[in-house]
């Protein structure tokens, strides 16, 4: 029995090899859109983090371009729009921060390949622009990116965990699971103290999101 079971294994595991197809250099022109769901982490200038912030629904999406190597190296280029923000409620007041974002982003990783499926992972560090930004506080709505109490830049990494399917030689859908992680502190007041590896002497905001991706590449020949 333990034979069987052995020669079984062996014999399924050289299937799945045998599907695997070997990996030829690609690139292709990417269109996707996310669902977000974002939030804060906030340290106060006493170096308490604040954990009664609540995550945000919002939405994202993104031009790109993508590259696999022979070897599996998987090269991607993206530039779009994401919101970001969170809400807290505090003495029966409800607040509400609503941030938006021209994001850019260059990543790598890798890919595994099936004959039409494929599986990878990528590190995208981030640049973002800020375009819009509103502080709800019930029914009253403040510019904060007018007033300048926030910062106008963001900076850090994206985490990628994805999947894609071939639809034909030209086109591949795939979906993805991403956790953004900012780096830098985007409160307006803090002038100096930019990342979370430095100190800081006031308070510290960063963005952190997660998000879920569906996309559609189209293959240059």
């Amino acid at each position: 029995m333990e034979n069987f079971t052995f020669k079984l294994a062996m014999i399924s595991i050289m299937g799945l090899l045998g599907l695997q197809k070997p990996i030829s250099a690609q690139s292709s022109i990417t269109i996707d859109a996310s669902q977000v769901y974002s939030n804060f982490r906030f340290i106060d200038s006493l170096g308490v983090r604040d954990n009664s912030y609540s995550g945000a629904y919002s939405g994202a999406y993104s031009l790109g371009y993508r590259h696999t190597s022979a070897k599996g190296l998987l090269l991607s280029a993206n530039i779009g729009m994401r919101k970001g923000g969170a809400t807290m409620v505090i003495d029966n007041s409800n607040y509400e921060w609503s941030l938006q974002y021209m994001n850019l982003k260059i990543g790598a990783g890798y890919i595994y390949k099936l004959t039409k499926l494929g599986i990878y992972a990528t590190i995208s560090p981030y640049v973002a622009c800020l375009l819009k930004a509103n502080q709800r506080i019930n029914n009253e709505n403040f510019d904060i990116k007018k007033t300048k109490s926030i910062q106008n830049l963001d900076m850090g990494g994206v985490g990628t965990l994805g999947s894609q399917l071939s639809v034909s030689d030209y086109i591949t859908v795939y979906g993805e699971v991403n956790y953004l992680m900012g780096l830098y502190n985007i409160e307006g007041s803090s002038r100096g103290n930019t990342f979370a590896w430095q100190k800081a002497n006031g308070q510290q905001t960063y963005n952190r999101a997660f998000s879920a991706t569906l996309g559609v590449s189209f293959t240059i020949k």
